[in-house]
């Protein structure tokens, strides 16, 4: 029998990670392949614009001719921290902004996998599995490792990972035109990204889904703390930016404020949705003004409420200084795409009022200013 060709890396993870079985919840948490794999898959498609010829032949799929998976996900050397369910670490914190849903009231909603839990990732490919096809997956477990996260709200920087080694000298070939997964420091990781990017295709347009084109951004911010430390700030810039009460409240959170608060206070129909609306779906409002009153926006699948994600993923990485001091850095990637299929609707709902059915125009004002910001603090990619 021919030998599987392996690709490995080993993390630590820096933040965070909600990352959990079919209860999570109650259920210990734990690094599931599967979950995993769907991560690799999303990458995949985030930026391969030729995904469809492609996808199902080396991922797997339930279609005709599609079969199984050209490679298995395999989990080893598991050192886990677990954090409690009910933790309260983030208690008036902006860090429980970002969390929100697996953090309420500040209080964590499941146990889950804390700084400091290390494991390696190999990637296991069958022997008939085309060089190109290896390539692609490559590409997408570069992209997970540097862009992204795993587990509940990774796209607001939680469950991001340091790579503690990529076994670069084991890799086939055909995989070694990929930059280092393990970049020194903040200059390092910049060059890395540039690239990457530079060897990725760039479509015109807006995408049917989340994924690299010609309207996408990066944005990189370093701060001389640690991860945990760094991802606090960020909460607080995005609670800032977003937030009716935030220090920097842009013209659209003020317009998005009185529209809701209009319609839930007086019944007056909002004329468009909330520009807030583009950093993904449901979004709730909630006003202690009007006795505690509440709104929302959600995508509707149908007549059942949906969610759309956010086409904004953050990313903290995490250096060591000389002196071992921490550096960490937020990497913001913005991959605009439809906010809603064609066709599709989104509702705005609030106590004592009637639901109101609304098209979601793509308009991405609140992220465009959200990345300025950012890239005012920082470094444009």
């Amino acid at each position: 029998m021919a030998k599987l060709v392996t690709l490995q890396a080993t993390y630590r993870i820096v933040t965070p990670m909600f990352l959990g079985g079919a209860n999570p919840t109650t259920d210990p948490p734990e690094l599931r392949p599967p979950s995993i794999k769907g991560a690799l898959r999303f990458w995949y498609r985030a930026i391969d614009p030729d995904y469809r010829e492609h996808e199902a032949g080396i991922f797997g799929g339930t279609g005709k001719d599609e079969g199984q998976s050209q490679f298995f996900v395999a989990v080893s050397d598991v050192l886990k921290k677990i954090g409690p369910r009910n933790d309260d670490r983030w208690n008036r914190t902006q860090t429980a902004y970002l969390g929100y849903g697996a953090i309420v009231k500040s209080l964590t909603t499941r146990p889950y996998l804390d700084v400091g839990t290390s494991f390696t990732l190999s990637l296991q490919f069958k022997p008939c599995i085309e060089t190109a096809d290896r390539v692609r997956v490559a590409k997408a477990l570069w992209a997970l490792s540097m862009l992204g996260g795993l587990g509940a709200r990774s796209r607001r920087g939680f469950g991001s990972l340091a790579v503690l080694s990529d076994g670069s000298g084991k890799n086939p070939k055909d995989m070694e035109d990929l930059p280092s997964l393990t970049p020194r420091d903040e200059k390092d990781l910049i060059a890395r990204l540039k690239s990457f990017f530079n060897g990725l295709p760039r479509p015109a347009g807006l995408r049917e889904h989340t994924s690299w084109s010609t309207d996408a951004r990066c944005v990189m911010v370093c701060r001389s703390a640690d991860a945990l430390t760094t991802l606090a700030w960020l909460g607080r810039e995005m609670h800032d930016c977003r937030s009716y009460r935030g220090g920097r409240a842009q013209p659209w959170v003020t317009a998005d404020h009185d529209l809701m608060h209009d319609f839930i206070n007086k019944g007056i129909p909002p004329t468009v949705p909330p520009l807030r609306a583009a950093f993904g779906l449901p979004h709730n409002y909630f006003f202690s003004s009007l006795d505690k009153k509440k709104g929302g926006i959600d995508f509707m699948n149908g007549q059942t409420p949906s969610r759309r994600a956010s086409p904004l993923l953050l990313r903290i990485h995490e250096f060591a200084s000389v002196s071992g001091a921490k550096k960490s850095c937020v990497v913001a990637t913005f991959l605009p795409a439809k906010l809603i299929p064609q066709n599709s609707k989104v509702r705005i709902s609030g106590d004592g009022q009637l639901n109101q059915f609304k098209a979601l125009p793509d308009n991405f004002t609140a992220v465009s200013d959200l990345m300025d910001r950012l890239a005012k603090l920082g470094t444009e990619i």
